[in-house]
């Protein structure tokens, strides 16, 4: 059974939280990694050694590796995955809007998601040696189930690495017997089976050679959004990144532009709705948008110091970014918005 937090234990970097759905009647419980930006600031280092661990308990990776990540959940585990593999890879995020028309795409379904369509821009003429999943946990597997038969067409080896596969042990052969065939072969790599050590260099994660384009937008957009971060950045050395829903990939790109000794804390705002326990989740500041659905949620916020911060989202969460700029003033904090636009 993979590991939940124990406070009276010393946690592996791979273990979970466990934390209640609300509003969710399809799954009562999730489990979250403390070191993805949204329970608290995300822990660089500790995504950096969940990467090595990865690599080190995978097959060696020949030619080109797909690497995807499933929004929101292995967004920041899928960067430092693919920065941390040394051979030509490409790094794809899924996503839960159709951001441009001219890029083909490919859809499948998150059956218990409060959101259940997600896309992935993908060139349907590309083939890979190998598609590299990350997952953060396997509940029942009928997600990756649906992803792995989208992909089938692109590579003849997948590979999956999960934080914890939480199916029956009579089960967790079933993706692998279900979609193997003659021409795929499928593998599940579950590290909170593994031994968490070997991973301390400093040096892990610090080959990204390529610069990452996960949701394929257009150049133009990237660099003026990165303009506009490093604009704020000089005005006022905010301490807080706070980022909305799938703009991780700006925000990181700014991110790592900075010098490691002054970056700041980075934090993500979550379509995910979880009931504060008093254990986990101490605290959570609803951000509703106001012209439809879906509700935002920050959780277990501290007040930072100094009082400065950059709010990043999207033209579709531009209200949201709008709602937690608001918020923070109302506290005291100079707070600036950058608004990163969603079709390019």
């Amino acid at each position: 059974m993979p590991n939940i937090i124990n406070s009276a234990i010393e946690p592996q970097v791979t273990d979970l939280h466990r934390v209640e759905r609300d509003g969710n009647p399809l799954r009562r419980f999730a489990h979250v990694s403390p070191h993805i930006g949204k329970l608290g600031p995300l822990n660089e280092l500790a995504l950096r050694r969940i990467a090595c661990l990865s690599v080190k308990h995978l097959p060696e990776l020949n030619g080109t590796t797909l690497v995807v990540g499933l929004t929101e959940s292995s967004l920041f585990l899928s960067w430092f995955l693919a920065a941390h593999i040394d051979s030509e890879v490409e790094l794809r995020f899924t996503t839960r809007e159709l951001r441009n028309a001219s890029h083909p795409v490919i859809s499948f379904q998150e059956p218990h998601s409060h959101a259940p369509r997600h896309y992935l821009a993908l060139p349907t003429n590309l083939r890979y040696q190998q598609v590299l999943i990350m997952e953060d946990e396997i509940t029942t597997g009928t997600t990756l189930r649906n992803l792995s038969v989208a992909l089938c067409g692109i590579s003849s080896k997948q590979y999956v690495v999960t934080l914890a596969d939480f199916r029956a042990l009579n089960a967790q052969c079933d993706l692998e017997c279900e979609i193997a065939s003659p021409n795929v072969e499928v593998s599940v790599t579950n590290l909170s089976f593994v031994e968490d050590d070997g991973c301390d260099s400093g040096e892990v994660g610090k080959r990204f050679l390529f610069r990452p384009n996960p949701l394929m937008r257009s150049p133009e957009v990237v660099e003026a959004s990165l303009n506009e971060l490093h604009q704020c950045w000089h005005k006022s050395s905010p301490c807080v990144l706070y980022v909305v829903g799938e703009c991780v990939d700006v925000a990181l790109m700014f991110w790592e532009s900075l010098p490691p000794d002054s970056r700041p804390n980075l934090q993500q705002i979550t379509r995910s709705a979880w009931r504060p326990d008093g254990k986990v989740v101490l605290t959570r500041l609803e951000l509703p948008n106001r012209y439809a659905e879906p509700q935002y949620y920050l959780y277990n916020w501290n007040k930072p110091q100094p009082t400065s911060c950059v709010v990043l989202g999207e033209s579709s969460t531009a209200d949201i970014t709008a709602n937690l700029a608001s918020f923070l003033i109302s506290r005291g904090i100079d707070a600036q918005k950058v608004i990163v636009p969603c079709q390019s």
